[in-house]
């Protein structure tokens, strides 16, 4: 009889300890981990802050070909356009897995994005030559960040997903962060532009 009282003992004590982040059966969620962002439908706000952002990366994508395809791209530029790109790429991949698993369309247009450039801007930064052209392009990433910024701001108290919340956080820290190294690559092309 002792021996099976402690036998008890032991095993309620080992239930006991048993951590919090497991759980029986396959399906199980660990505790602490949340769930993807796109477990249920996104709201019309989250939705559209989606495609929105969607359609923004995309346009960045394709002005960073650009200034990696030009021949009057200076190095830093192309860095920043490395940089970007491969940011821009992963985003929206995640954006695209979000709409789809929400049941809607990825966007053909600019989708009410801000910060977009019009064609005829596109095209004035794609035309320009030589120091003109990396000037157009800094100022035309800067206008577009500001633009991302802005609807990651609006996302951020709105939103009941963490992941889209989370999402937002990251892009208003690394777009304004670039948005200042920019304006000092600005600063020191204009010092050098002076200088020569």
């Amino acid at each position: 009889m002792r021996r099976t009282l402690i036998l008890l003992a032991v095993v309620i004590v080992l239930v006991g300890c048993q951590p919090d982040n497991v759980h029986t059966g396959s399906a199980d969620f660990a505790s602490g981990s949340p769930a993807p962002a796109t477990a249920a439908p996104g709201s019309a706000t989250e939705t559209a802050f989606a495609k929105a952002m969607y359609a923004h990366h995309r346009q960045a994508i394709a002005l960073d070909d650009l200034a990696l395809t030009a021949p009057a791209t200076s190095l830093e530029v192309q860095q920043v356009a490395t940089e970007n790109k491969r940011a821009a790429e992963s985003d929206s991949q995640t954006l695209q897995t979000w709409l789809r698993a929400w049941g809607q369309e990825l966007p053909t247009g600019d989708a009410g994005a801000l910060g977009m450039l019009s064609a005829d801007q596109v095209t004035r930064v794609q035309d320009a030559e030589a120091d003109r052209f990396n000037q157009l392009w800094m100022q035309a990433m800067i206008a577009r960040h500001r633009g991302a910024v802005a609807m990651a701001q609006q996302i951020q108290g709105s939103s009941g997903k963490q992941e889209v919340v989370l999402f937002a956080q990251r892009i208003v820290a690394s777009h304004t962060e670039e948005i200042d190294r920019l304006h000092m690559m600005l600063a020191n092309s204009a010092t050098r532009s002076v200088q020569s």
